[in-house]
């Protein structure tokens, strides 16, 4: 017990000397089960009284505060008494200090208590009242299922105004209740029965903490609501902390650093196995049967020349350790691309041994171009334009070539002639430039409609995710598309910048 002797040997000096300061302090009980309210009463008597602010006894929080006034007239003299009342729960031995109170502008100091907590023992199987917790197996496998019981049985002629039970917490466990409540009787008790599973984390032999329950009953109130008119409004509630016994725990290693414990088979499936270029293709993986299923890891896909997006992990339970974990991957790409086989490895419980399982691999057409051959028109375009500027050649051959001298009058008429063709060819090929531009800008305006149309996020994250990799303006809203249709978020995306992203391109 760690108590500051010295500061006890020198108030319990003192306290004679202060006998006649109309100031207390009092303890409800001054030893207790760990956990167990304890009540701390200051007391002054005089017209105005000021208590201290206390939020905290030895590092104790105060869980609640309370008054009380009391006044009384002896041979024509008034005096008043006044309490406050201070409720905390501790879980170790401590001292409460000294307090200073106030009492018509003079300061009182009261005297420190001490207070002793104790480990509850478990009840006895004859009590009135008892707490037992029960667990199907003391021996399992890191991540193997255990059924525990908390079971509260109680005599019939026994009554208590409330029942607050604490809902079991172990470090190396983690635990889920199941819904609903058992009752029953046990010999000459009747019962209430809490069933949870509980999932090892951790190897070793492992302790389960002794869950409590909190009984309460109400105590007759004080003062004018203590009448049967008013029936209990005034009462206060005073509690008595039922403790369980503790469990020992054997949990063993899985091999090969595996996480899950189980029997379980998996299965891959598309939406469609023909698309379009640039269209996504929905894969689903289903993991289903019974275990700790919620610690399956999301797969992670790979694919050549598509763009992968995977969206987190989707549990349905049919049962505490039964059910289904899925998995949906939005696939895009431009060319035929093949889903590979993707494989789950647990420890089986019923051969108690590794096994692998493992999904078929799905073939996927693509059809259709992703986008319009504009350059490559162009460039043949240029070609032509070329050829008709060459001249032509002539072939080469043994006859004597003659020539005609040309007129002044046949010089300027080609003259004119050249000039009208270069004006002609100027102008078809700024007409073409002007097509081609024209013919780019129709391709681009149906997308842009598009992203301006999208109905849902959904449908504009569709749009989008073939960019995915383009600008991290695209990144940005896919992710704030990814919140609100997968994480029910409320992100607002700029689809005009969106849009300018694409104009600039």
């Amino acid at each position: 017990m760690n108590l500051n002797l010295g500061k006890i040997i020198v108030w319990s000096l003192l306290v004679p000397l202060m006998a006649w300061a109309e100031v207390s302090a009092k303890l409800s009980q001054s030893i207790v089960y760990t956990g167990d309210e304890v009540r701390l009463t200051l007391t002054a008597e005089g017209d105005n009284v000021e208590f201290p602010l206390i939020n905290e006894i030895s590092d104790v929080p105060i869980s609640g505060t309370s008054n009380r006034e009391s006044t009384t007239i002896v041979n024509g003299k008034v005096s008043r008494t006044r309490s406050r009342v201070y409720s905390f729960m501790p879980t170790k031995d401590l001292v409460v200090p000294a307090y200073t109170i106030v009492v018509d502008g003079v300061k009182e100091m009261t005297a420190p208590l001490t207070l002793r907590v104790t480990k509850p023992a478990g009840a006895s199987k004859t009590d009135a009242v008892q707490l037992e917790m029960s667990v199907d197996k003391t021996s399992a496998y890191v991540g193997e299922p255990i059924t525990l019981n908390l079971t509260f049985k109680s005599l019939p002629n026994v009554r208590y105004d409330k029942i607050e039970l604490s809902e079991p917490k172990f470090k190396t466990f983690w635990v889920k209740k199941v819904q609903g409540l058992k009752q029953g009787s046990e010999g000459n008790y009747m019962t209430q029965t809490y069933t949870y599973v509980l999932f090892p984390q951790e190897e070793g032999n492992l302790t389960l903490a002794a869950p409590f329950a909190q009984l309460g009953k109400r105590e007759a109130g004080r003062g004018a609501f203590n009448d049967p008119f008013f029936g209990n409004l005034g009462a206060r509630m005073s509690w008595k902390k039922l403790f369980a016994n503790e469990l020992q725990l054997n949990i063993k290693p899985l091999p090969n650093n595996l996480e899950v414990y189980g029997d379980f088979s998996i299965k891959a499936r598309v939406d469609k196995q023909e698309v379009k270029a640039n269209k996504p293709v929905n894969l689903s993986i289903d993991i289903k049967g019974e275990g700790n299923i919620e610690d399956i890891k999301k797969f992670e896909l790979d694919i050549d020349n598509a763009v992968v997006y995977s969206d987190e992990l989707k549990v349905s339970n049919s049962g505490m350790t039964r059910g289904v974990v899925t998995q949906k991957i939005a696939i895009v790409s431009d060319r035929n691309f093949t889903i590979p086989s993707m494989s789950f490895t647990y420890f089986d419980k019923k051969t108690e041994m590794a096994k692998t399982i493992k999904t078929d691999p799905i073939e996927v057409k693509v059809t259709g171009t992703p986008t319009q051959a504009v350059v490559p028109n162009v460039i043949e375009q240029k070609a032509v334009e070329k050829s008709t500027e060459e001249p032509l050649q002539t072939a080469v051959t043994d006859e004597p070539t003659i020539v005609e001298k040309s007129e002044p009058t046949d010089k300027l008429l080609w003259y004119i002639l050249g000039l009208i063709s270069g004006i002609l060819l100027t102008v078809a090929t700024w007409f073409i430039g002007q097509k081609i531009k024209l013919g780019y800008k129709k391709k681009e305006v149906p997308f842009i409609k598009k992203i301006r149309k999208a109905k849902t996020d959904k449908d504009l994250f569709e749009l989008l995710l073939p960019y995915k990799n383009d600008d991290e303006v695209i990144k940005e809203a896919l992710a704030k598309l990814e919140k609100n249709i997968y994480a029910s978020g409320s992100e607002t995306v700029d689809r005009e910048e969106v849009i300018e992203f694409f104009e600039e391109d």
